[in-house]
């Protein structure tokens, strides 16, 4: 990708700043995008500096990491920083930073607030601060990028300057190995086990008889050991923690009872792997999941949703893929988007 950063107001490649909190891509749907998208443009770039608090796994070739244990200390990198020819970029509540720091920057929502007010009564408390705190960030940004018209929609509240860019998916699947037994049905989930994605899962689980033959995958760190142990005590249930490379295709089912969902990669290598899925109908998720390769269930409607599970599993529901729904969610037309954005405003 070859760009004249001239006539975008830089005489040189411009420098990259970004401040955000674990960076790498075995963290999260939202450090995995980040680490994708940047990735991808990184050639045009003079450099890039990362402010962080962990350091993971990332495809660049050369980056400068700078650790923070503070926010004073990652504000006070902010203002030494803060010279020509630089662009900050933001993915986490801790861009009230810039705000703070008078640091002109760009922001990406990949969180849940305010539906994550919905998780608990502690998140109900937590959502006092982090919504209003989101919301100046969403005002100040140069530009807001977002993962969902969902989220496109709520974010107009408050800023003209915002851009609906989708993310893209891992598109790379592990061969099919079929180690189920051929009397169980397999169903996998895909995410770090939180309240947010696995409160309900609980819920759902109990709806399981001792004879219902049925065996669940989970994939994803443990975010929430608590939850991670009640899960494991379901007979049904493995725990197999983060992997990058999922086997989906050993699967009949996606199943995903999170409260809310801004943009799910995992519906994308799913349904890419021709796997159907089961999800709420809450945030985001219906651009993506439709008849033709998943069902919606109404929040939250255990039931319903055991019910429909299990005709899935018993083959009582066709799904047909569509070969070209997914063309749209691509890590090099995102990067591009990206760099345009920046590079032009």
């Amino acid at each position: 990708m070859k760009n004249d950063h001239g006539k975008f107001g830089f005489h040189q490649k411009p420098h990259l700043v970004i401040l955000t909190t674990h960076f790498g891509n075995n963290f999260s749907g939202g450090s995995t995008a980040t680490c994708e998208i940047f990735y991808r443009i990184e050639d045009e770039f003079e450099d890039i500096t990362v402010l962080g608090t962990q350091l993971g796994t990332h495809p660049f070739k050369e980056i400068k990491f700078i650790k923070y244990h503070y926010w004073f200390q990652a504000f006070f990198e902010l203002k030494k920083l803060h010279k020509p020819n630089t662009i900050f970029y933001g993915d986490f509540y801790n861009s009230f930073l810039f705000v703070l720091a008078g640091v002109p920057y760009y922001f990406t929502y990949h969180d849940n607030w305010p539906e994550l007010s919905r998780e608990s009564t502690n998140s109900k408390w937590l959502s006092f601060f982090y919504t209003p705190v989101y919301q100046q960030i969403f005002k100040k940004a140069g530009m807001v990028f977002t993962v969902s018209k969902f989220k496109y929609e709520y974010i107009l509240n408050f800023t003209p300057k915002v851009q609906l860019v989708y993310n893209g998916f891992e598109k790379k699947h592990g061969a099919k190995q079929n180690h189920h037994s051929q009397n169980k049905k397999a169903v996998m989930m895909v995410g770090n086990i939180d309240k947010r994605k696995y409160k309900m899962a609980l819920q759902l689980f109990r709806q399981f008889s001792e004879d219902e033959e049925i065996e669940i995958d989970i994939y994803g760190n443990k975010v929430d050991k608590g939850l991670a142990q009640k899960l494991s005590q379901f007979h049904f249930v493995n725990l197999k923690g983060f992997h990058k490379n999922i086997p989906f295709s050993n699967y009949k089912l996606l199943l995903h009872t999170s409260i809310s969902e801004s943009f799910g990669m995992v519906f994308c290598e799913a349904i890419h792997a021709k796997i159907p899925v089961l999800a709420f109908d809450t945030g985001g998720a219906k651009e993506l999941i439709n008849k033709e390769n998943g069902i919606l269930i109404p929040p939250y409607k255990i039931s319903i949703m055991k019910e429909e599970l299990m005709n899935i599993l018993e083959g009582k529901i066709p799904f047909r893929f569509n070969s070209n729904s997914l063309e749209k969610f691509s890590w090099e037309n995102a990067g591009k988007n990206y760099l345009n954005y920046m590079l032009s405003n």
